[in-house]
């Protein structure tokens, strides 16, 4: 029955666009406030340019929470921080699909199922940073999977921590995005 509480409600902040989801720049402005990395996890990865999605945490045991992605850069995006272990769904999806045989650009929504999809996550126990990937949105849902855009996910990860560095400068999280950038700089040598 508690089950069927937090589905509900879980459909209410993604269909009512309540939640935590906010601005990048009010997300830069305010990652202290909404975390540290001693009781947070800061998601990111890469995603295709021009997708918008959106997640919402379904696991009981913490509180209900909508995240948007926010990109940072064309291809490099974040979530505010969220709690260590909790579990998000993916809720929305839109993308713009370029068929060349047909000479035009279509814009594609869909609203995942909240029982699970290919997307879904949940956060480490553990405080700190959650590397999502780095995935091709219309290979994957084309194949029904999800498509990593390069064989070297070290690289794709440096070139995510290197934007968020820029982002959350003079944040409690800048320390520890640059331990992340030494640790991949050195396991490369």
């Amino acid at each position: 029955m508690k089950k069927n509480y937090v589905m509900v409600a879980a459909l209410l902040f993604l269909v009512l666009g309540l939640g935590n989801s906010v601005p990048v720049s009010k997300l830069l402005k305010t990652a202290d406030e909404r975390g540290t990395p001693e009781n947070s996890v800061l998601v990111y990865g890469k995603i295709t340019p021009g997708n918008e999605m959106n997640f919402v945490q379904m696991d009981s045991s913490f509180p209900a929470d909508r995240q948007d992605i926010e990109f940072l850069s064309d291809w490099v995006f974040c979530l505010a921080p969220v709690a260590p272990g909790s579990l998000y769904m993916a809720g929305y999806a839109n993308t713009m699909i370029i068929k060349k045989f047909i000479g035009r650009s279509f814009s594609v929504s869909g609203f995942y199922p909240l029982s699970g999809s290919m997307w879904d996550f949940r956060t480490p126990s553990k405080p700190g940073l959650y590397y999502y990937g780095s995935y091709d949105f219309i290979k994957s849902n084309e194949e029904g999977e999800r498509v990593t855009t390069n064989a070297d996910p070290k690289k794709e990860e440096l070139e995510c921590l290197k934007e968020l560095k820029k982002e959350f400068k003079k944040t409690s999280w800048e320390g520890v995005i640059q331990k992340r950038i030494d640790e991949l700089k050195g396991e490369s040598k």
